[in-house]
């Protein structure tokens, strides 16, 4: 009778602790990565972590959203994620992803004007559409569907999801990152123009200190206003730096300053109440890069971090067009019609090498650049190609061949690089998410990344 009793205590106790265990089980359905595994495409359409990759199941414009959609759950548009096996994508005989290997997470609106992801720590960061009615200048009847709504969600507790943050102005007028320093983390909000609360608020930087304690909205501070440009320190592997740069455009002058978002400090950088127009362009781990108006002319200056500003070249020129930095973050290229053009090593221009497309089957007029990837520039041109040109190996002395990826139909807005992969978002009215890889010269469509929808399928004939 006693090893009776013993037996059903031990059991008693075998089941309490199982149901401890089970209280604290994982609510990710076993879709959870490690804490410290790397994470790769921070700030994109898609961000991976270890073996799971999360994303939005396809993408549409917030201004096709209809009155009666504001509270609907999001299948289409809705947040992922799918587990990778061996570095690819798990599929069934009919090229779909498999349901075993793929979890929704939300089905708020996630794929949308003001996409961007991040993965820090336990948690995954991301944006959707406001679906409340709010008073002020949008009116108390009107959704608020303009406004973007901040949010991250618990990684191993997809039930999790936590409200950081609701932006003062449309989604077109928004520029955001999040910072992940001395282990907390931070979001930077860039809010262009007059707010909608009708306070007088314009073109805000503002400061949300996630973990501070507040009910509805996170702790959000004011960094500056009037504030005219800014951009956000990152480099190519996605870490943040304290190299964050605003101007502030008060009373016709300029002042370009430096600002640390884990200190909450601003540093003066040597551009102070300029009565000429001032913009910051590009910010990399050693490098600065500001426009300057002098007369009719605006001159492009490059300035070491902390060092003094030395001008470099006059971006009114004919060569210049849209100017992008090199992921070396010294060097800069000029895209005009169909040339890239360089500027090399900073402050000297080094006889302007160039790289032509001349397309033997359309002619191309325009190059429109996506991003940069394995040392080579991806970009479209006016025929909706997708292409793809070694920089690397131009630099480097040696002929420099354009590789056309696809010839596809896709939505201009909604492209991405993430590692060796480009994701995009198909410009037919399905509107889904897919993936081509770099590293190979494929001429397809990619892979569809996601799930449909039954009712768009593509028939057997399609």
């Amino acid at each position: 009778m006693k090893k009776f009793s013993n037996f059903i205590i031990c059991l008693l106790l075998c089941v309490f602790a199982f149901g401890l265990v089970g209280c604290a089980k994982d609510k990710s359905n076993g879709f959870a990565p490690k804490t410290e595994e790397a994470v790769i495409g921070n700030g994109g359409m898609v961000v991976r972590k270890g073996e799971y990759v999360y994303f939005a199941n396809g993408f549409q414009k917030v201004s096709e959203l209809t009155e009666d959609k504001r509270n609907s759950s999001f299948v289409k548009g809705g947040l992922y994620v799918a587990k990778l096996e061996s570095d690819e994508f798990v599929r069934n005989d009919d090229n779909y992803l498999v349901s075993n290997n793929l979890r929704q997470i939300s089905t708020k609106l996630a794929g949308y004007d003001a996409t961007d992801l991040y993965v820090f720590g336990d948690y995954l960061y991301f944006v959707s559409p406001s679906n409340e009615n709010e008073s002020g200048k949008i009116g108390k009847s009107d959704w608020a569907k303009d406004r973007s709504v901040f949010y991250r969600v618990k990684l191993d507790n997809f039930d999790k999801v936590e409200r950081i943050y609701t932006a003062n102005v449309k989604h077109e007028n928004l520029s955001f990152k999040y910072y992940f320093e001395g282990n907390k983390p931070y979001l930077l909000v860039y809010e262009k123009g007059e707010d909608l609360n009708g306070k007088g608020n314009k073109n805000m930087l503002y400061r949300v200190d996630i973990e501070a304690k507040k009910k509805k909205d996170k702790k959000a501070s004011v960094v500056a206003s009037n504030v005219s440009s800014v951009v956000f320190g990152y480099d190519g592997d996605d870490n943040a730096y304290d190299r964050i740069f605003y101007v502030v455009n008060k009373d016709s002058t300029y002042s370009l300053v430096r600002y640390n978002i884990a200190s909450n400090t601003k540093t003066d950088t040597g551009i102070k109440n300029s009565s000429t127009e001032v913009e910051v362009k590009f910010v990399s781990q050693n490098y600065v890069f500001a426009t300057r108006k002098d007369g009719s002319n605006t001159y492009m200056y490059r300035a070491e971090i902390g060092g003094a500003f030395v001008k470099m070249f006059d971006c009114n020129s004919e060569i210049v067009g849209s100017l992008h930095l090199l992921p070396n973050g010294e060097d800069l290229i000029s895209v005009r019609d169909n040339v890239i053009q360089f500027y090399l090593r900073g402050d000297n221009r080094v006889g302007l090498n160039a790289i032509v497309d001349n397309d033997s089957e359309n002619e191309v007029t325009s190059i429109n650049v996506i991003g940069f990837a394995n040392g080579s520039i991806v970009y479209y041109d006016n025929n909706n190609k997708l292409k793809i040109v070694s920089y690397s190996e131009f630099l480097a002395g040696r002929t420099a061949t354009i590789s056309t990826l696809a010839t596809i139909e896709f939505n201009k807005d909604f492209l991405d690089i993430n590692g060796g992969d480009l994701y995009y978002c198909t410009g037919d009215k399905s509107g889904y998410l897919f993936k081509i890889d770099l590293t190979n010269n494929y001429s397809s469509k990619g892979e569809l990344v996601g799930v449909y929808l039954d009712a768009d399928k593509p028939k057997d004939e399609e």
